[in-house]
């Protein structure tokens, strides 16, 4: 994929070649369950098409189920996912992205619009997709906190060049960084 911007590739491309993508506005099925979202993407990422209809309640139930355990909304399998909060629909949509079985994980501002609460909760499903998946997340994200708190290696952009790389630590005792991010040196 050298030289190729993700964005212009289609979905299926993205998916087959490892990557999956969660954005920062969710895209979601909102008039399916949480269960048939999940559902519809494992059928999908198996190049199996066809209505949900046909696929019946019980196909691939174990993946399905494992996923929803996994981004913590087994409990909500039934419900219409346009009736899940803002923060669920986050993580449903992780779920989805994580149905391509894929190697690279993409997150887009996973906790904009989020709560404290509901930033924890997110920044603990990173984490623990993270580790019990030996996944490789690249996220963007604003709130530094998120941030130098999930991260072994941070990457800081200012004016569209990289102005810091390295662990938290150094990255946050960076001059430039504090200057454009977090405040004045001081």
């Amino acid at each position: 994929m050298d030289g190729v911007e993700i964005t212009s590739l289609p979905a299926h491309r993205i998916a087959h070649n490892g990557i999956g993508l969660a954005f920062q506005i969710t895209n979601i099925f909102p008039r399916l369950t949480v269960f048939q979202n999940v559902q519809v993407a494992l059928f999908s990422a198996r190049g199996r098409s066809g209505s949900v209809r046909t696929f019946g309640p019980r196909a691939l139930r174990d993946e399905v189920q494992e996923i929803l355990v996994a981004i913590g909304l087994i409990e909500f399998a039934q419900l219409s996912a346009g009736a899940l909060a803002q923060a669920d629909k986050k993580r449903l949509e992780v779920g989805i992205a994580l149905a391509v079985r894929p190697r690279l994980l993409l997150l887009d501002e996973p906790t904009s619009g989020q709560s404290a609460e509901e930033t924890t909760l997110t920044t603990d499903l990173i984490r623990r997709i993270n580790r019990e998946q030996a996944l490789t997340v690249l996220f963007i994200e604003h709130k530094m906190g998120v941030v130098f708190g999930i991260a072994r290696r941070v990457l800081v952009m200012h004016n569209g060049r990289l102005i810091a790389d390295g662990d938290p630590q150094r990255v946050r005792q960076d001059e430039q960084v504090q200057r454009a991010y977090l405040g004045e040196v001081g």
